[in-house]
């Protein structure tokens, strides 16, 4: 079953026929738990994505509030002219100052849409965030286990050699019939 699992994610055709150089052989999960959680949080390609969402929707929500907030725009001119009997440089400055009165509810449209985004991306983040700890969760369980079945078929085959040693030893001193062996 994994040779045709590992054929699939491969992407090899899954009638072709390859073997592994070595046997398998069972290598134990150096960390705990917490360390592999901790590394799937961190690396994890689709929690990067859904965390830049995140912090974008925060900034987006940000900027629609602020749109309520008076603004203020400052700009500077210079320009230099010279006619007959005089030269000189003209400076203007100009100020304005800008208070939202009324706009028919789209800047409140705004806002809304904002809170709704970031809202829906923390969701989308908290569910990829419990899925991936679901995946590592399971992931170390099915380890466990294998550790465990490992173990079990390791002591069950050292019992049936052991059972066929003391039967060839029976039938090599003919207390045991060969059919027996």
């Amino acid at each position: 079953k994994m040779l045709l699992e590992l054929k699939a994610i491969l992407g090899v055709h899954l009638e072709s026929e390859f073997s592994l150089a070595d046997a398998p052989r069972f290598q134990p999960l150096k960390d705990d738990q917490s360390a592999y959680l901790k590394e799937a949080n961190a690396n994890r390609p689709e929690l990067k994505a859904l965390r830049s969402r995140f912090a974008a929707s925060g900034v987006q929500r940000k900027s629609a509030q602020e749109a309520f907030s008076p603004q203020v725009y400052g700009g500077a001119m210079a320009d230099a002219s010279a006619s007959q009997g005089s030269s000189g440089v003209n400076y203007t400055i100009g100020v304005t100052f800008s208070l939202p009165l009324s706009d028919g509810g789209q800047r409140r449209s705004d806002l809304d849409k904002a809170k709704a985004l970031q809202e829906r991306a923390k969701a989308e983040t908290m569910q990829a965030e419990q899925r991936i700890s679901k995946e590592v969760r399971q992931v170390w369980l099915d380890v466990e286990t294998a550790k465990q079945s490992y173990e079990t078929s390791r002591t069950a085959l050292e019992a049936a050699q052991s059972a066929y040693e003391i039967t060839a030893l029976r039938v090599q001193n003919q207390k045991a019939i060969l059919v027996e062996q």
